[in-house]
């Protein structure tokens, strides 16, 4: 996705936050792979009042995506953050439908087992044929 939203990098460390909810999702890249961080809220998709989630990941093999992660970065509502993510992948499907997608919320305040959080996910997978984590306030991921 090329766009002046893209950030294109393959440090070892890439993060993005939400520094008034103190909340952080990190890539470790041990790999060394080109990662594409896509500002979404408030640059690639720039609109008020349309949902989408705060940033996404295209992992590149080369000039290939890999995978695609979608990021939701959040308070306390999980279910807002879930149709964000939703609008987004929707946004972007003529981009990533073939492609390995994982979406991820990190949120102030979930308690990682709790029935409504498990629940959201299987309903999640079912719909949208994704996988989506749910993590309380710091989020790393291995590439």
């Amino acid at each position: 996705m090329i766009s002046t939203c893209n950030q294109l990098s393959n440090n070892s460390l890439i993060s993005v936050k939400e520094p008034k909810r103190k909340v952080q999702f990190i890539i470790d890249n041990k790999s060394k792979l080109a990662i594409n961080k896509v500002t979404v809220d408030g640059c690639l998709i720039d609109s008020n009042t349309s949902l989408k989630c705060d940033y996404l990941f295209e992992i590149l093999d080369g000039s290939t995506i890999i995978k695609v992660l979608y990021i939701e970065l959040k308070g306390k509502d999980l279910t807002h953050a879930i149709l964000q993510l939703e609008a987004t992948i929707k946004y972007c499907l003529q981009y990533h439908n073939s492609h390995n997608r994982e979406c991820h919320v990190v949120s102030t305040a979930v308690p990682k087992a709790s029935t409504k959080s498990t629940t959201l996910k299987k309903e999640f997978r079912r719909k949208n044929h994704i996988q989506l984590f749910i993590d309380t306030m710091q989020k790393t991921v291995i590439i």
